[in-house]
């Protein structure tokens, strides 16, 4: 058995050669959205053949191991580019294997149980698409877009903007180019540090698709049989396809095709999005900072009702600002592509004309393959799973985590849901505590926010105090150029306790949690304003913000 590689600046692609009677097959691994970047550590691996000579459509299947043990399955075929690996049926294996723990799906909630168990030492299966490793959140959604978003900051100049309203200096032209490449190295970064975390664990990948067959096996596409103590559904979810949108992934996109090879980095003069939430919103201020103008579709009359409406008016003011038009209270019927146009037919009977359209709607699981009514396991209208505050479902031995499982459906959740799930099944001990969970949202400018709103303090008839400090009075919102952001805290005014902590502005979901533990600790307004920040720093806008609520009580 022989190996050859290649590295590029930590990209490693290899290549995989096994002799069997005489002759040499190859499959490489490794590339920038293959999942298998086990190689990344090439020359700490060794090699094994399984079963039959790898030959197309063979039950061979090869393995790499690392000196410590790990051992990650990759299909066994002859090699071909990275597209045609991706498109083509995969070679299987017939061999049964039994598990400890098998995952279906490898987002943020499958890969950390799995991490968690690997780590208590378990055999553990990760099943899931190849090009899907990581899950949507690394592929198509959350780290994809947060990564686009850094890139539109750093070439759009936006931040210099700040410094310089209604006199920005001149920009470069934006290069589409540079938008992709940037979040394609992001996305090949993580998808190489999420294979590094799982070295020397006991834990196999196993491309493709699986179902039930009962409540310990799992039969997956071309004919393995996986079986396992436990299992964990964490397959995630898809976008909600409207049955008045066409999706053709070219003119109308949903958020899972926005991130594609196809239209990353793309910039239209024009662009509606339908659906004024959380991920539709960081959408429509990305395309604003690049001098698209956007038109926002939204059945609901308020936005983002769960937000602080002092901070929600902010997000507006800076959003219209930018040119973002908003249609709240409207409801699309349908939409139709006319040559290079998008035509959008609203209820009211209203007409609207757009170069592209994005439908950023609700989201549905990824359930409906898994055949759970084998296993006499049920779900909503949206494919949901209901489960237990260890996140076990009706049956004993199945777990579910993640977006499957309905709020708060936030990556940072999922990801302990999967470690509470993994540790349950194997007699940890572990807390999970779904009070005062931290959100953030990636608009432009951001907003973090945790604990309770003023309208849920007073429809409570809780008595309470607000400080604000905005960042114009901070050294450091002077250096930055963040005139406009606010760092605003709630204190019930008996005991002066920290009820509520909502940001927005240059790193409000990094400001957050300064806050965020504080009201963990039970902290209150004199901790905050006795407490001593470096200088200059936006942290000092908590002590200011305590000083303010504290002065206002004391009047």
């Amino acid at each position: 058995m022989s190996r050859s590689a290649e590295a590029d600046d930590g990209l490693t692609i290899a290549e995989v050669q096994t002799r069997d009677h005489g002759n040499f097959h190859a499959a490489s691994i490794g590339n920038t959205f293959e999942p298998l970047l086990v190689c990344q550590r090439l020359f700490h691996l060794s090699y094994a053949h399984h079963g039959d000579p790898l030959v197309p459509g063979s039950s061979g299947s090869a393995a790499v191991r690392c000196h410590a043990g790990r051992r990650i399955r990759f299909p066994a075929e002859p090699e071909r580019s990275a597209l045609a690996r991706r498109t083509q049926p995969l070679a299987r294996t017939d061999v049964s294997e039994r598990f400890d723990l098998a995952v279906v799906g490898s987002g943020p909630a499958g890969f950390n149980a799995a991490l968690t168990a690997g780590r208590m030492g378990r055999r553990v299966a990760i099943i899931d698409r190849e090009e899907m490793f990581g899950g949507v959140a690394l592929r198509r959604g959350g780290i994809p877009s947060k990564a686009l978003r850094e890139a539109v900051l750093n070439v759009s100049g936006y931040q210099r903007s700040l410094f310089y309203p209604g006199n920005a200096p001149a920009v470069p032209v934006i290069d589409r180019q540079q938008l992709g490449d940037q979040v394609r190295e992001v996305v090949r970064r993580e998808v190489a540090e999420a294979s590094r975390k799982l070295e020397g664990l006991d834990v196999t990948f196993l491309p493709g698709l699986a179902r039930f067959r009962d409540a310990n096996t799992l039969d997956m596409e071309g004919g393995t049989t996986i079986s396992a103590g436990f299992i964990l559904i964490a397959c995630g979810t898809r976008s909600y396809s409207h049955p008045g949108i066409p999706i053709d992934h070219d003119r109308m996109m949903n958020v899972d095709s926005i991130t594609s090879e196809d239209l990353i980095g793309e910039i239209s003069p024009t662009l509606a999005v339908v659906g004024a939430g959380v991920i539709g919103l960081e959408y429509a201020a990305m395309a604003s900072v690049l001098g698209t103008k956007v038109t926002v579709i939204d059945p609901r009359a308020e936005l983002l009702p769960f937000l602080d409406r002092e901070i929600a008016a902010h997000l507006r003011e800076h959003l219209t600002g930018r040119g973002v038009e908003f249609l709240l209270g409207e409801q699309i019927i349908g939409a139709n592509r006319e040559n290079d146009k998008v035509i959008i037919r609203l209820e009211n009977g209203q007409r609207l004309t757009c170069d592209r359209l994005l439908h950023a709607g609700h989201r549905v699981a990824n359930t409906d393959g898994l055949d759970l009514e084998t296993i006499g396991l049920s779900t909503d209208e949206r494919g949901l799973i209901a489960v237990d505050s260890q996140f076990r479902t009706a049956v004993a031995t199945v777990y579910a985590a993640g977006d499957i499982v309905g709020f708060p459906a936030l990556a940072s959740t999922s990801v302990e849901q999967g470690r509470v799930a993994a540790s349950h099944m194997f007699g940890v001990p572990c807390g999970y505590k779904l009070t005062s969970l931290p959100t953030g949202i990636y608009t432009i400018p951001e907003i973090g926010m945790v604990g309770m709103t003023e309208d849920q303090l007073a429809s409570e008839g809780i008595a309470y105090a607000v400080g604000i400090a905005r960042f114009s009075e901070l050294v450091r919102g002077q250096i930055i150029g963040d005139h406009t952001g606010m760092l605003k805290l709630i204190f019930e005014t008996k005991h002066h306790t920290l009820l509520g902590v909502h940001v927005i502005g240059t790193s409000a979901t990094e400001i957050l949690h300064i806050g965020h533990v504080t009201m963990m600790l039970g902290g209150t307004m004199e901790f905050l304003s006795d407490a001593v920040f470096n200088f200059p720093t936006m942290a000092e806008a908590y002590k200011v913000a305590a000083a303010d609520a504290l002065g206002r009580i004391l009047k």
